[in-house]
């Protein structure tokens, strides 16, 4: 979760993990992405979504979403996790959904490589709002959506 949410210390199961990337136009088109660009890359994604706009640009230097979304579970306690733990009050698995919101571009000096980088992101309750599971959700991360920001680089 590149320490975007907390508690961060969470011991969980990972079920899936989907990477879905989409070109990002310079209108939106159906999907309209939010997203924060590091000041390094700020004039050339500019000049990137103009290029689309006009058809003018590389066909080949497009914006991509990188997201990595990441279906996992929130494992109950055991006493090996230690008395710290916030699965201390985890009674049964609780199933959740993080979606961290990435971009990319080509790598200028490396073809076959990408430039990317994460704007933010957000982790759901997987459960039934009328459930145990999800009182519990709310009791380790306030609500039953979890949102963060920032951009970090990779």
């Amino acid at each position: 979760s590149f320490e975007m949410f907390r508690p961060s210390n969470l011991v969980l199961s990972i079920e899936a993990v989907f990477n879905p990337m989409e070109v990002v136009s310079a209108d939106g088109g159906s999907k309209k992405h939010q997203f924060s660009v590091p000041k390094t890359l700020q004039e050339e994604v500019r000049h990137i979504l103009e290029d689309t706009a006009t058809a003018k640009g590389d066909p080949k230097v497009v914006l991509r979403t990188y997201h990595i979304v990441t279906a996992f579970n929130i494992e109950p306690y055991s006493p090996s996790f230690g008395p710290s733990s916030p699965n201390s009050i985890v009674q049964s698995p609780i199933r959740g959904i993080m979606t961290v919101y990435g971009y990319a571009l080509p790598d200028p000096d490396q073809p076959d490589r990408l430039s990317v980088w994460f704007s933010g992101g957000k982790v759901e309750c997987g459960e039934s709002k009328s459930s145990p599971e999800f009182q519990v959700w709310k009791r380790i991360f306030g609500t039953p959506s979890a949102v963060a920001g920032g951009v970090g680089e990779v």
